[in-house]
């Protein structure tokens, strides 16, 4: 017995039997045509003629840990209908020289390795034909030097977990889409493709995953957009770079999230033709040093700081050593004698920064808190620019004391008084002060003046008229 196949024995009132067939072939046969969809390999097998899993038809595959091999180098296998192959072992392979996914079909890959046979016309371990192929564990391999893992015309990809890895390259996309949401897409060898290959119009979301070109002396990259009009929306994953991380010589681009290992874009075949990475981040986002040799992309707040004082407060990730950085990277000033920028904490003191010397001056300030307002004095206009994940309210609750508090906002979207300050439970007489506005909050009434919010980025002084501290928690949703 080379196979087993688990299924009703003549109709759905008589109990199953495992019944053993000599041949995948048979074994395959019998599980269309019968109700249950089981398939176990028993032992390592060959097959000498291209099978088909017909439209309407579903099997599981189960490995076991042996092989499925070809007699020679132009056997397919054809799914027109829906395969899923596990391997709990994950030492099974499964060879053929294409596993065509047609129109209608379904491949799941839970477990095991998918492979295509080692010829140099060896076609794709999967070809991507109009159907729908989802990766969940296990590993699809090219070992010849030809072909990509997973070649794309038409259909959809998603990529939950497991290895997609080829000496040539890992996923290759002429149209369709595909969702990546985990796993590793990886170059093998040294003949210079690349980990992920989008052209056509081809549409893909990056969630996650790691993508790595090969480690060598050749032209292999993280992540390319060639010819026509892909688009491709990047919010997680890690992008390597050995010769290059990415490449856009068409289509689209667009970043909210990633790790990259250069933060320029090849933009031509000349790698010295290039983009900072910051060129394709979207709306609301940028990219931040954060090695060495990485570059995260991460939400950026914007804060439109007018000549003279400010009252500034952060509701992204940063330090002081970010806001002074990102302070003189977008000065722009030319008498440098009156150009000098000045960060003020209330309760502590003042540091300035003189561009003659290109350095801060004071000592006293030397940390910087989310839930403190500062004040920021600038010699123009500046159009102030932080990179940094949005932090959590609930790790950033202030106490406000009797008297006179200076406050922070820390989140990245306006809310109205009322819902905003609910949480210190306001007393009549607490009054808040805004660069530009108040209210005053009055019993049986609520807050009252021309200042009617809070808004991200902006600092506040709030005056409590309470007996005893109160902590101020931002609603961790909106209004």
């Amino acid at each position: 017995e080379a196979y087993v196949y688990t299924g009703m024995t003549t109709g759905p009132y008589f109990a199953p039997k495992n019944i053993g067939y000599a041949t995948l072939e048979e074994a395959l046969a019998k599980a269309q045509e019968f109700v249950d969809k089981n398939v176990t390999i028993l032992k390592d097998v060959t097959l000498a003629e291209t099978l088909t899993i017909e439209a309407g038809k579903e099997i599981i595959l189960d490995l076991k840990g042996n092989d499925i091999n070809v007699a020679n180098d132009q056997v397919n296998f054809n799914i027109n209908g829906k395969l899923t192959l596990n391997d709990e072992t994950g030492e099974g392979v499964f060879t053929s020289r294409n596993h065509f996914v047609n129109a209608g079909a379904e491949f799941i890959v839970n477990g095991g390795t998918v492979q295509n046979v080692a010829t140099a016309t060896g076609g794709f371990p999967i070809t991507l034909n109009g159907g729908s192929v989802t990766i969940n564990g296990g590993t699809v391999q090219a070992v010849n030097n030809a072909n990509y893992a997973i070649g794309g015309n038409g259909g959809t990809l998603v990529i939950n977990g497991g290895t997609v890895k080829g000496n040539w390259g890992a996923v290759n996309l002429q149209s369709g889409n595909a969702t990546i949401k985990d796993g590793t897409l990886e170059v093998t060898g040294t003949t210079g493709g690349h980990a992920l290959y989008v052209a056509g119009n081809t549409e893909v979301t990056i969630e996650g995953g790691e993508f790595k070109p090969y480690n060598g002396a050749v032209a292999s990259y993280a992540l390319v957009l060639d010819e026509g009009n892909p688009t491709v929306n990047v919010s997680g994953g890690m992008f390597h770079k050995v010769w290059g991380c990415v490449i856009v010589y068409a289509g689209d681009l667009s970043l909210t999230g990633g790790t990259f290992g250069s933060n320029m874009v090849i933009t031509n075949n000349d790698p010295s033709e290039s983009a900072d990475i910051n060129t394709f981040c979207a709306e609301g986002f940028g990219a931040k040093k954060i090695t060495d040799n990485e570059w995260q992309v991460l939400p950026m707040q914007t804060t439109q700081l007018n000549a003279g004082w400010n009252w500034f407060s952060a509701y992204v990730e940063t330090d002081l050593a970010s806001l002074q950085s990102a302070l003189v990277e977008n000065l722009e000033c030319e008498e440098e004698e009156n150009c000098n920028i000045a960060i003020k904490d209330h309760y502590i003191g003042t540091i300035t920064y003189l561009p003659q010397t290109g350095s801060w001056y004071g000592n006293n300030l030397t940390s910087f808190e989310h839930e403190k307002m500062y004040m920021i004095q600038t010699p123009t206009n500046m159009n102030l620019q932080i990179v940094g994940e949005v932090v959590n309210p609930e790790e950033h609750q202030i106490t406000i004391v009797q008297n006179w508090n200076m406050i922070g906002y820390v989140l990245d979207y306006g809310m109205n008084l009322e819902d905003a300050l609910e949480s210190i439970e306001p007393v009549n007489g607490d009054y808040i002060k805004s660069q530009h506005g108040y209210a005053e909050y009055y019993e049986g009434i609520g807050w009252y003046g021309p200042l009617t919010s809070m808004e991200p980025g902006h600092g506040y002084k709030f005056l409590s008229k309470g007996s005893d501290n109160r902590t101020l928690k931002y609603p961790t949703t909106r209004s």
